[in-house]
This record gives structure tokens, sequence and C-alpha cells, in this order.
């Protein structure tokens, strides 16, 4: 009977390759591999000689049957291709964006600005390619680094950009050490340099080498705060945040101090002040991942030689704390509201106190009377004595423009703060 050519679906074909490894296994198949690919496809009625044949084996099936899933149920017939020799890379990415899938910057942009749960609604809406690289990219983020790395040493993806492919290349030739290199901070940092940015920050972090992680880290932040990322995604770095800043002691630089009998943090700070270092005990004990205050005689404490300062953002409504160009705290905060802005510009702590009385009104409002809205702690800015920031009376309204003018965190991140910078560090308010 003569053989006929006709289109078949994904599904039919991976039947027929399923019969093809059955009858191999059971021996009903030998000789040469021409043979059996003269066989195979005469039981499905299929001449591999057909260019939609061929099209089908090569690109499984088209968008709608990856070949991950072979069984899943046919949309439509498979269309055969214009050409029977394969497309470049770029007439891929070219024939996807023609179907309407994302890819490029502008796919990268839109998944690096979603949250973790919106992420899998953007790749929906990017092409195959595209869609894959990014989920690639994000198994590394969380863990799987190792197995990203080997697998761009095979193939380095092309449908983000030549940029993300510049990148990419770097990692896989030369690990964190070499992107770190290429990754240089920039004024305009684009989607490829945000995206790789946060893979090195999270994959040097995770092998525990916070010398390239730490600067990542800092370059990252303040990026998506200067780019206008949602706050959201910015307090999701929180975490990274504070593991940073008790692992600081393992890359910073740092002097020995050995404890002397009956001394505590409050001691050495002392000492450390009078030597011109202005340190708080929260920041040596962090720093040295103390998870309390207590010492021993003859332990040997890590000073650390970088002060901290804190940015806040108005717009964003979030304050951080740096040491040097690393973040070691990220908190929410509340600004002024409209007529009684938070006032821009660098400025540095004076007063600080515990337990503030509300000297706004007459009388004054002492603390722990629910009208006094300073909550639990005051740093005043010595510029502008009547600013600075401090805790609420109202734990809800944190991330809102509703103060005075003031900088306002929930009232155990103003704790944190109070014991971990000291009178005379440096406030830069930005728009």
């Amino acid at each position: 009977m003569a053989r006929q050519n006709r289109l078949v679906t994904s599904s039919e074909f991976a039947n027929v390759l399923r019969l093809v490894a059955v009858a191999a296994l059971a021996g009903l198949i030998s000789g040469s591999c021409a043979k059996g690919e003269e066989e195979a496809p005469e039981a499905a009625v299929l001449s591999l000689d057909d260019p939609g044949a061929e099209s089908e084996v090569e690109q499984g099936g088209g968008s709608e049957a990856p070949p991950s899933e072979p069984e899943s149920p046919p949309v439509g017939p498979v269309v055969p291709s214009e050409a029977s020799t394969p497309a470049s890379p770029e007439a891929g990415a070219e024939n996807a964006s023609s179907r309407g899938g994302m890819s490029g910057p502008k796919a990268l942009d839109s998944w690096h600005r979603s949250m973790a749960e919106g992420r899998a609604g953007v790749l929906d809406l990017c092409d195959g390619d595209s869609a894959a690289a990014l989920a690639d990219l994000e198994r590394a983020m969380q863990g799987e680094s190792k197995a990203y790395r080997a697998s761009l040493r095979l193939e380095i993806p092309q449908s983000l950009g030549s940029e993300f492919a510049r990148y990419a290349q770097a990692y896989a030739d030369g690990d964190v050490e070499q992107l770190a290199t290429v990754l240089r901070p920039t004024p305009e940092p684009s989607p490829a340099w945000m995206a790789w940015t946060e893979a090195l920050a999270r994959i040097a972090m995770d092998h525990a080498n916070d010398r390239v992680g730490g600067p990542a880290m800092g370059n990252l932040t303040q990026a998506m705060l200067n780019l206008g990322y949602s706050r959201d995604l910015v307090l999701k770095l929180r975490p990274l945040a504070e593991g940073l800043a008790r692992r600081s002691g393992d890359s910073m630089e740092h002097t020995i101090y050995k404890v002397e009998s009956g001394e505590s943090l409050y001691h050495v700070r002392a000492k450390q002040r009078n030597a011109g270092l202005m340190l708080n005990y929260r920041w040596i004990a962090d720093f040295n991942d103390k998870s309390g205050y207590n010492l021993r005689a003859e332990e040997e404490l890590k000073i650390p030689k970088q002060e901290l300062h804190i940015e806040v953002w108005r717009g964003a409504r979030v304050a951080v704390v740096f040491a040097g160009d690393r973040p070691v705290r990220i908190y929410p905060a509340s600004v002024g509201r409209e007529g009684e802005e938070t006032p821009l510009g660098e400025f540095t702590l004076g007063i600080c106190e515990q337990n503030p009385v509300y000297y706004g009104v007459t009388p004054p409002v002492p603390f722990g009377n629910p009208e006094n809205p300073l909550g639990e702690r005051w740093l005043g800015f010595s510029e502008k004595t009547s600013y600075g920031i401090h805790g609420t009376n109202s734990e809800s309204t944190i991330g809102s423009r509703e103060s005075e003018g003031c900088v306002r965190l929930h009232n155990q991140d103003v704790v944190d703060l109070f014991d971990l910078v000291p009178t005379s560090t440096r406030v830069k308010i930005h728009p």
C-alpha cells in the first residue's frame, strides 16, 4: 500500500515514540539506526521526509504542547515550518514576538518588578524561550545555582537580550567573582543589570561569600528604591539584610579586642568611642553574630571599623541602615503628610532618648500616655531639632504619609535602631 503523508499532533507522535521504545526493549527492533527510523514512522503513517514532521520533532509540537508534557491534549494541528533548516536564536525570538509573547528587556523588567507570587503570571505573558530563561534564573536565586551555572556552560540564553547574555556568560566563565566585576554600579541600571545583581547577591550569600554578596545587596537596594520599585518588594529584602549584618565580621575590616574581666558591651563601646570610633553595642553584637550582650573574660571581639549611616526614601516610606555600601537593616516607615513633608537633605542624630516626652503641645504629653505620638524612642536631628526618627502610638499607620514631618517606625524597629546607631550618625533623606 502506498505511504500517505499527513500532519500529526504532538500527542500522536509521542505515542509513536513510546511504541518504538517498548519494541526496542522487547528486542523487536534490530539493525542500524537508519532501519529504526524507517520502521517507526511507518506504523504511524508518517514520513520523516515531511517538513511538518521534522518541525514537530525539533520544536516539541509548538507552544501549545511543550516537550516536558508530551501527554497534553493537542490544541490544534502542527503547522509545517517554511524552511527545513533550524532557525537561529534571534529568529526564534522574533517569531515568538510575532505571536505576542514578551521577550528581552521588557520581559525582564516586568518579571523583576513583580512579587514572587505574581511572577508566574508574568511568565505566562512571555514567549517560551524567555519564560524558560526567567524560570531558570529564579531557581538559581532559590538555591539551585550550581545546576544553573552548569546549564549556562552548555547554552547561553539569547531571548532576554544581549546584555543578559553577557552577564550569563561572565557567570558561566568565572562564577560570582567574575560576575561581580562585570556588574559594576551604574547610574542608569537596566533590567538585565537589576535581575543579575539580585542573582549575584543571593547566590553569593548562599555560598557565604559576603564580600561579594554584601556590596551587591547594597547596589540592588539603592537601585530598586531609586527606580521606584514597590516598597513591598524592597521590604522582602529585610531577612537578607539582617543576615548580612550578622555575618559582617567574616568579610568586613575590623580589629580584635580582648575582653577584660567584668566588662560588658557597654564598657567596650565606651572605650571605642574614647578612641574616636562611634559605635553602639547592637552593631558590635551583630558584627560578632552574638544573640545577646553577655561577654566572658578573654573573649576576642571583632570591632568593626565601619560606622553606620541611615538613608530614608520618602516616596517609598522605607528607611535603610548601611554599613558602608552594605544594607544591614531595612525598616518600613511613615513620613510627613501633604503640607508637612519630611525635610529632604542630610542630617546628623543629636539627642537620642528612651521613653521620650512629647513637647509638641502644652502641657507636654508624658511617655506611656496614648496621646504621645513618639512611641518608645526619639532620635532627633541636630540641624532641625523638631524633626527626627521616632516610634509610634499607632502601629497600623506605619507605611503611610501621616506624620507632622518626622520619620516614624514600628516601636520594635525604633528600639532596634536606637541600640544599633549612636549619636552623630549621618542621616540622608531622599525624595
